[in-house]
């Protein structure tokens, strides 16, 4: 085949991928299409290609089949009891709806902590002074 037979192809199981996938998901409904099944017969890359995600499809039908026997399938009560514990509890919204006002608090305090402890520095150093320069208080 030409080079721009085998870029044509390429361009071609590229689009026919796409339906293909999709009939992986509903073999049902896609694998009617005549159009899809007779670029399968004509292109072994894509039936390859097909014949190994049906592989795979299978082999983890399988093994979800031998899990669900062994472990059982969840009841509708325990995967909603399972879904409300994931979504976002009451007291982390409370929480983050207190956050910004507890760190305005927070750094109002460190600001009023650290003027107060200038204050009292510059308090000593004055005394310091007055005490070195013979002024009495």
């Amino acid at each position: 085949m030409s080079e721009t037979g085998t870029r044509g192809m390429q361009g071609d199981c590229e689009r026919w991928w796409a339906t293909a996938r999709n009939a992986l998901l509903d073999p049902a409904s896609t694998m009617e299409d005549t159009a899809l099944r007779e670029h399968l017969v004509a292109c072994p890359r894509c039936r390859e290609r097909l014949g190994d995600w049906v592989e795979i499809d299978r082999s983890l039908r399988h093994a979800l089949r031998s899990l669900e026997q062994r472990v059982g399938a969840p009841s509708r009560e325990r995967l909603d009891r399972i879904l409300a514990d994931v979504r976002e509890p009451e007291t982390s919204r409370l929480l983050r709806q207190v956050r910004r006002p507890v760190n305005t608090m927070l750094w109002v305090s460190v600001l009023a902590l650290s003027v107060g402890a200038l204050a009292t520095l510059a308090a000593v150093a004055w005394l310091v002074y007055r005490a070195f320069t013979g002024e009495s208080p």
